[in-house]
């Protein structure tokens, strides 16, 4: 005969009774907790600190990293002159000879230079460059203008002097006023310009502007003067 309590429960009820009602509380503590936590959670946010010399310098070194890409001459040489009052940059693997009696300087990339080479050994034919750079003190002295006795004083009556040029039109050298022109000759696209009443003349092995290569505008780009 089972016994029962004043409450009308036996023991064995009253003690089932009981643990039933410590789960259900231990499971509302333990759901209380778990939403307390996601609730901490959620509510922290962690943003990074700005200042106006943090995004500054962001911006400096993006600008610096996008330039040094696109920087396609930043290994480049520098040829430069204060005899001829100018300097230019041309790639790192050409050859530069600076022939000062004439104030000539000749750029060769390493194709023109192997075939100047053979030149020189005896296989004959003329010199080739990619650019060739003549300076005078002025027009008078220049050396065709000398040579062949033209007296010309001006540009354009240098230009005006022989047949072998056809212009093209107004260019710019250096960032200065200059003539560029087709010259009959294994070196056709030219320019010329006068700086401080010097003369300088960029002779190229292009046909034509066009045809220039994408070192050979690069260099043009980098001529600068300096006196």
């Amino acid at each position: 005969m089972r016994t029962k309590n004043k409450s009308g429960f036996t023991v064995v009820e009253a003690v089932v009774i009981v643990v039933l009602i410590a789960v259900v509380v231990a499971g509302i503590s333990m759901a209380k907790k778990k939403t307390a936590t996601s609730t901490d959670v959620g509510s922290v946010t962690t943003e990074p600190t700005t200042t106006p010399a943090t995004t500054e310098a962001k911006k400096t070194e993006t600008k610096t990293t996008t330039a040094a890409k696109t920087d396609k001459t930043a290994d480049w040489k520098t040829f430069s002159s204060n005899q001829y009052g100018y300097s230019v940059k041309y790639p790192a693997a050409w050859k530069v000879e600076d022939i000062s009696k004439f104030g000539i300087v000749t750029f060769a990339d390493p194709t023109k230079q192997a075939d100047n080479e053979k030149q020189k050994q005896g296989d004959g034919g003329e010199l080739v460059y990619n650019i060739v750079i003549v300076y005078a003190s002025s027009v008078a002295t220049e050396s065709e203008n000398v040579s062949n006795k033209w007296g010309a004083k001006t540009l354009a009556e240098l230009m005006a002097k022989t047949d072998m040029i056809t212009p093209i039109g107004d260019t710019t050298l250096g960032g200065q006023p200059a003539k560029d022109m087709i010259i009959r000759g294994y070196m056709p696209y030219t320019i010329m310009s006068i700086h401080n009443g010097h003369f300088y003349k960029v002779a190229t092995f292009a046909a034509g502007k066009n045809d220039l290569s994408t070192e050979v505008k690069q260099i043009l780009a980098s001529f600068t003067f300096t006196k």
